[in-house]
Parts: structure tokens; sequence; C-alpha cells
């Protein structure tokens, strides 16, 4: 079992790169890698609470069943404004720091 991370430097608009990481996500579940999906910069949009999600309920049903950890940048956060109370209960926020740890221990990464 290999341990992926999938890195979110796009906003969840106006691309196809929220989607298409969500679909990538879910396909790794069947071949038993442990993935973990990190939201920075732009990407920290996609943790909001109101971030419309119907187009990849498939895939978002999909991740939950593999226990996938999502993870969002403080840092992120501060630089564009957004309030931790506004994001999705989904997340965990984590700082800059504890994100460098995560994509160290990771066997491959991909970014979205």
């Amino acid at each position: 079992m290999k341990k992926v991370v999938i890195t979110y430097t796009h906003p969840p608009y106006g691309t196809s790169h929220f989607m298409e990481g969500l679909r990538l996500a879910s396909g790794m579940g069947c071949d038993d890698h442990k993935a973990k999906l990190v939201f920075l910069g732009k990407g920290a949009f996609c943790a909001l609470n109101d971030v419309y999600m119907r187009p990849a309920e498939m895939f978002l049903e999909t991740i939950k069943k593999s226990d996938y950890l999502f993870y969002v940048e403080r840092e992120s956060l501060l630089e564009h404004g957004i309030d931790e109370a506004d994001i999705s209960p989904s997340f965990k926020v984590v700082s800059q720091e504890e994100i460098s740890k995560i994509l160290c221990d990771c066997d491959i990464q991909l970014g979205v």
C-alpha cells in the first residue's frame, strides 16, 4: 500500500481541477492506496462549507468509504481571508509545518 498525497492548489470554480482531483482520489481506493487530500493556496476555497458539491457527490461517496483524510492549510486560509468557522467539518485545519510533514511522509504526491 502506497501513501499518496493529492494537493489541490486551484479554487473549486472556473476549472475542472477540483472535480478531476476528486475523481483521481476516488480511483485510488480501488488500488488500496491510502490517500490524503491537501488543500493549499487558492485550493483552500474548496474547503468552504458552501462549495457546490452536487456534481462531485458520487466521487465524495467513494472517498468517504475509503476513509481518506482532508487537510486545509491554515496559512492559506489566512492569506485569502477565510475564517476557520466557514470550513466544512470534513476538513482538518493544519499548519504549514504539519503539511510539510504530511508531504515528507508520503510515497507519491500528485497535484491538481
